[in-house]
């Protein structure tokens, strides 16, 4: 809710005749000039409303075969950049994650790309979809790849939790995931993460990394986080 709330805000912020952006902070860029493109997109005549990142598909890596799914192939509360031709100021992403959408007719399916039978996790921005139908904005998706896909590219071979998003078979970003479990840089999944976005970039200069301070924070972290295994495993003993 609290992801959710900062989006409706940035969103009540934004700059009017501007291109403006929303992006989780684990999203890397990875297409040099991606600004220019996205502007060409997003202006002029033949403007999309949107350019952004769609979830990952049925029975995928964190998907897996349950009927209860997000949203497929639209955009995504992940990254999107909206154009200034279009009006968003009524767009909310709030969740509602004790109800879900059962997805029973031809049109339902149509919005929201689920098969009939399946149940719309309503999760962050699950109104963009309609948002997007209602009033008439066109949009980009960008392509999914997963880092195990034959045409990976950026995150080749990374951990599957990854995400790795192109246009017109190019990267364009990259989405690390779970950016609030897993310590920047310093957690293998994240050291896994951005080693390969820096190679792929041929290892820029601006490249970010924890310094000192940083690392012996995490050892603290994991000192405690080892002390406390004996009352975790005394208090699940008691409660089963």
């Amino acid at each position: 809710m609290g992801h959710a709330k900062s989006i409706d805000t940035a969103i009540s912020r934004f700059v009017p005749g501007e291109i403006n952006v929303i992006s989780d902070t684990d999203v890397t860029m990875l297409m040099q000039d991606w600004d220019r493109v996205v502007m060409d997109l997003l202006t002029g005549s033949d403007a999309l409303g949107v350019v952004g990142t769609p979830y990952e598909g049925i029975d995928g890596f964190s998907t897996g075969e349950t009927r209860y799914q997000s949203y497929k192939n639209k955009p995504s509360a992940t990254w999107m950049a909206f154009s200034p031709e279009y009006d968003f100021s009524r767009l909310s992403v709030l969740p509602d994650k004790e109800e879900f959408l059962l997805i029973d007719t031809p049109a339902l399916s149509d919005l929201y790309q689920l098969p009939i039978g399946f149940f719309l996790l309503k999760d962050v921005g699950w109104q963009i979809p309609s948002y997007l139908n209602d009033n008439q904005i066109p949009y980009l998706a960008l392509d999914i790849v997963k880092p195990t896909a034959p045409e990976a590219k950026a995150l080749r071979g990374c951990n599957p939790y990854h995400d790795e998003f192109q246009m017109n078979g190019a990267p364009f970003l990259a989405h690390q995931r779970g950016s609030m479990k897993h310590r920047f840089r310093i957690d293998p999944l994240s050291v896994d993460f951005y080693d390969a976005c820096d190679s792929y970039l041929g290892n820029p200069a601006w490249s970010v990394h924890p310094g000192a301070a940083d690392r012996l924070r995490a050892k603290g972290q994991d000192l405690v986080n080892l002390a406390k295994q004996p009352f975790r495993a005394l208090r699940d003993a008691i409660k089963s």
